[in-house]
């Protein structure tokens, strides 16, 4: 079991950012302001954190896609101050202060990196509880699988 690369934690982040703007598309006819359509695609990005936060293994697709997992299940508190969070760090993105995107570059490059380089794992993840992501090799998850039938069927 090994700890994810920053790499792999932009990527499961990307892939929750495309999905969540995939169905936000559902409401650009209906909406015209640009302002508007930032705060839905804002609002549908925390929903979909709330929703994954009552899944038992609380992975989003892309950390699904990426292959890796929690080391430690978080607890439902912990899922809804993460969700906040992740959320606010989508946020900055769409803040702009002196040129597009500064506020998101700034989030990535000076809060983001250096937490990882620090902590193993994101600002908002570490400040909700020091909540790492991991990824085992597939031989070992294929013999945790065969460990968590047999204990169903046992239980």
């Amino acid at each position: 079991m090994k700890t994810t690369k920053w790499y792999e934690k932009l990527a499961a982040s990307l892939i929750n950012v495309a999905i969540v703007m995939a169905l936000s598309g559902i409401f650009k006819p209906l909406i015209a302001d640009e302002m508007e359509r930032k705060g839905v695609l804002i609002v549908l990005f925390f929903f979909y954190n709330v929703l994954r936060s009552y899944l038992p293994s609380f992975r989003c697709a892309g950390m699904r896609l990426v292959g890796s997992y929690w080391k430690v299940q978080p607890n439902i508190a912990q899922r809804m101050v993460y969700s906040v969070l992740y959320t606010l760090s989508f946020a900055t993105w769409f803040i702009q202060i002196r040129f597009p995107f500064d506020l998101g570059l700034f989030n990535l490059l000076c809060l983001q990196l250096p937490c990882i380089a620090l902590t193993g794992t994101t600002l908002h993840a570490w400040l909700s509880g020091n909540m790492i992501t991991v990824k085992t090799a597939r031989r070992e998850r294929k013999v945790e699988k065969r460990r968590w039938h047999v204990v169903e069927w046992a239980g």
